[in-house]
């Protein structure tokens, strides 16, 4: 009988063993499942952060890029608008009505660099002079006769994208249209 107390004694004790374990477990878990709760939730806001900073960069390069484009188109509208407006450009359509390229325009175009494209085109669309290539220089005329009211901006050219800008030679009555592009760096 001795013998009995003690089993009993031993299973309680035992018990108790039980019990503290089953409660160590139940925290190990607990913790594990905060844990991962709290790594989840930084891990969406570090992504959801990233993200932004992305699209906030990608908009500011955007609009970075679409100023310096613009500033190019602008800097060939008033390369054309001056070559419009010489003095020699007058003097050769106003008098005559001919469309035949000035003198400042030939000049000019013989120091162009082999990439930037010009064309002088003639009220009825005919091409009097042009540098560049002979496809692209076709589509420039067909937008002088077109009648486009956008003074420069981008287009596709058959060669590629490009800055354009035109301008009306003559006063009142434009006799021609001088038309520069020049292609974008891609």
């Amino acid at each position: 009988m001795a013998d009995r107390p003690r089993q009993a004694h031993r299973t309680t004790s035992e018990r108790m063993m039980t019990i503290s374990m089953r409660m160590q477990v139940v925290m190990a878990l607990s913790a594990a499942v905060v844990f991962t709760v709290v790594a989840v939730i930084v891990g969406l806001g570090v992504t959801d952060y990233a993200r932004t900073l992305a699209t906030v960069e990608a908009k500011s390069r955007l609009e970075s890029l679409r100023a310096r484009l613009d500033l190019e188109a602008s800097a060939l509208e008033t390369i054309a608008a001056r070559l419009a407006a010489s003095e020699s450009a007058r003097v050769s359509t106003v008098p005559t009505g001919s469309p035949d390229p000035s003198p400042a325009f030939r000049e000019w175009l013989s120091q162009q660099p082999d990439e930037r494209m010009a064309v002088w085109v003639a009220e009825d669309g005919t091409i009097s002079l042009s540098h560049g290539d002979a496809a692209d220089a076709a589509v420039m005329a067909s937008l002088a006769v077109s009648g486009a009211t956008a003074r420069h901006g981008l287009i596709a050219l058959p060669s590629g994208p490009a800055a354009i800008a035109l301008s009306p030679v003559g006063d009142a009555t434009p006799t021609a249209t001088i038309v520069v592009a020049e292609p974008l760096q891609t």
